[in-house]
């Protein structure tokens, strides 16, 4: 069983969230607060092992309308669950019989307002026979379920009233017929085989072994290990337990006797006290389990790094769904497993989590399911054909989420120069070194704003890759961006190579879906440039610099409006090359390249030795104006 689709309905920041998830690794990534844990604790909410109607919902677990400035009064989380064929199921009271309540909806999937009616009919304790129509009703053992029905799900919700607040746990059986009608079975109660159905763990941000491995007779690990203890010899066990007490007696006897003195003999006749080590059953034995880790010290799990940690529990986890349960797949959902990891930590945990997706059940197709958030590209970098990517993001107060498929830009996460835009939410793109001499001027005038608002400055190797780059930012994405490009990227077209093969040269024409803000300059832009290239056909080709048109004062004057008019969708074009901008030709002598006279990486680190330790200003190496008003505008969109 794995979830298939998430529909959430005003929990947190979840105002009205859809994901359809996939069998397999799905990793959700965005930047900080921007949701992603919310989504998490709403699958745990309603597929953790407790049933939600007895955790604690408080008010802040409602979403937050700001322009009504109050919390909404209702929330609904729905899982969708779908069965496997290869999936076999065994549990309790199979042929318990149960009432379902029986509705039609349109389609597949419930809209939402489909899943709103349902729970208004469900929101009272008395839904029977509600405003005096008989609903139809069916009858089902869930052995019936399981075996005649693969379609599945839970919808949790909540409503307030005041002080007063109702929760309910439905369970919903879908029955598709040949004819592409849907009925749905409604249970309006917690089925007892609801922890049969689907096995999930929720490992949060911060490990916690105390709370993740409670020992009890619900959690998996409390029945993990007591199934273990069960198929041990019940005489053999006894006889330890005998012997430890036995032992325990003799250990405290001083103790014993001062409490069972004559007074307390006479207060408590016939009352013994004893000091065991455990019980003298072994039914709760379990309970009395603790594990240590020896990495050179032995001491608890709990005294352990956040690495090992996660890997014990991993494969504890993986452990327990393979040996000790039904036949089924099971759900592990991990908050950014990377925390206080070093890289090859984070590969090794990134290994566990792949072998307990796999279970070595069949290495084509994954078994397990797996729901992930991360902040590191290096969960990002081991994600294969059958991983799904969600970027998470935020408008306003509300989180959205989207697929994206990573086949076309997998070559950006093996690029640590470049796969921090994943993470980012606005970007600056730019031609190749002059991403460094950004990075300076935004240091020198705002320091660290780049990072407070989490902008990447990336560096697309030429500006004929900046159409790719901007597919996967604007379309795929959703950020916010900017370009910085020279000048010939304003004209140019196409040219011949040496086998007079014609060859496309990028151009600022190319981007024109991306920055469609306002279509009347690229209107204007397409007709100066056909202008140019019909009366200065060569310098429309090979043009440096907006000098080459000084002379003619109508294309030169049109030029610089069509320059400053781009900046407002985020297209910043310089009036040369990114080298113009050195304040004299000393400078950029002393800098740039000797023999092409261009910005080379050895430029670049002989401009940050200036800086960082010859204490210059990147402002007395290059005329900062140009960036300066790059970053600006990116920090206020």
């Amino acid at each position: 069983m794995y979830l298939n689709y998430l529909m959430v309905k005003n929990y947190k920041s979840l105002k009205e969230l859809e994901i359809k998830f996939s069998k397999g690794k799905n990793i959700i990534i965005g930047r900080n607060n921007a949701g992603k844990s919310n989504i998490i604790k709403a699958i745990d909410l309603v597929l953790g092992e407790a049933n939600p109607v007895y955790k604690n919902i408080r008010i802040d677990d409602f979403y937050y309308d700001k322009e009504r400035n109050d919390f909404e009064s209702k929330l609904m989380i729905y899982c969708d669950l779908r069965k496997s064929e290869s999936e076999n199921f065994e549990f309790e009271k199979a042929n318990e019989e149960r009432v379902f309540y029986v509705f039609n909806i349109s389609s597949y999937k419930p809209t939402f307002n489909e899943l709103e009616r349902i729970t208004e009919f469900f929101r009272d304790d008395d839904f029977s026979d509600r405003n005096g129509v008989d609903f139809e009703k069916k009858k089902f053992t869930w052995e019936q379920i399981i075996k005649n029905y693969q379609h599945y799900a839970f919808l949790f919700f909540a409503i307030r009233n005041c002080e007063n607040l109702s929760k309910k746990l439905l369970f919903f059986v879908f029955d598709h017929s040949q004819q592409g009608t849907t009925s749905l079975y409604v249970y309006p109660y917690f089925p007892v085989i609801k922890n049969s159905l689907i096995k999930s763990f929720v490992m949060p941000s911060f490990r916690s072994p105390n709370e993740q491995l409670k020992l009890n007779n619900y959690s998996w690990s409390g029945k993990l290990f007591k199934n273990l203890i069960d198929k041990t010899s019940d005489n053999e066990l006894k006889k330890i337990i005998n012997a430890l007490n036995i032992k325990s007696d003799i250990i405290f006897e001083n103790i014993k006797s001062q409490i069972q003195n004559e007074i307390f003999v006479i207060g408590f006749p016939e009352t013994d006290v004893n000091f065991q080590m455990c019980n003298d059953t072994i039914d709760d034995l379990y309970k009395n389990v603790e594990i240590f880790v020896d990495d050179g010290f032995k001491s608890e799990l709990t005294q352990k790094g956040s690495g090992i940690q996660s890997a014990v529990i991993i494969d504890l986890f993986a452990f327990y769904t393979k040996h000790t349960t039904n036949k089924t797949s099971s759900l592990l959902c991990i908050e950014e497993p990377e925390l206080f990891l070093h890289p090859h930590g984070c590969r090794v945990i990134n290994k566990k989590i792949n072998e307990f997706l796999y279970n070595t059940q069949n290495e084509e197709q994954p078994f397990n399911q797996v729901i992930m958030t991360t902040h590191n590209v290096e969960f990002l970098k081991g994600a294969d054909k059958k991983s799904t990517i969600y970027i998470v993001t935020k408008v306003g107060n509300s989180t959205r989420a989207r697929e994206i498929k990573l086949e076309s830009y997998k070559h950006l996460l093996l690029d640590n120069n470049q796969n921090e835009l994943f993470f980012a939410e606005k970007v600056i793109l730019c031609e190749g070194y002059d991403m460094y001499l950004v990075k300076f001027v935004a240091d020198e005038i705002m320091p660290y704003q780049l990072d407070l608002y989490n902008v990447s400055v990336i560096e697309t190797g030429g500006k004929n890759n900046f159409i790719r780059y901007l597919e996967l930012i604007k379309e795929k994405l959703g950020l916010k961006c900017a370009i910085l490009a020279d000048f010939d990227y304003l004209l140019r077209d196409e040219k011949r190579d040496e086998n007079g093969r014609i060859v496309k040269k990028s151009n600022i024409e190319d981007i024109e879906k991306f920055f469609s803000d306002n279509k009347d300059i690229f209107v204007a832009l397409k007709a100066l440039r056909k202008k140019i290239k019909q009366k200065y056909p060569g310098e429309f080709e090979k043009a440096k610099h907006i000098s080459s048109f000084e002379n003619d004062k109508e294309i030169y004057y049109n030029l610089m409006q069509l320059i400053n008019d781009l900046k407002k969708l985020g297209v910043f074009i310089l009036y040369g090359e990114i080298e113009d901008l050195f304040i004299d030709e000393q400078v950029r002598n002393r800098y740039c390249d000797k023999e092409k006279n261009k910005l080379s990486l050895a430029s670049i680190l002989e401009i940050n030795n200036d800086i960082l330790g010859g204490g210059k200003k990147i402002s007395e190496i290059i005329n900062i104006k140009p960036i300066e008003e790059l970053v600006k505008f990116v920090i206020n969109i």
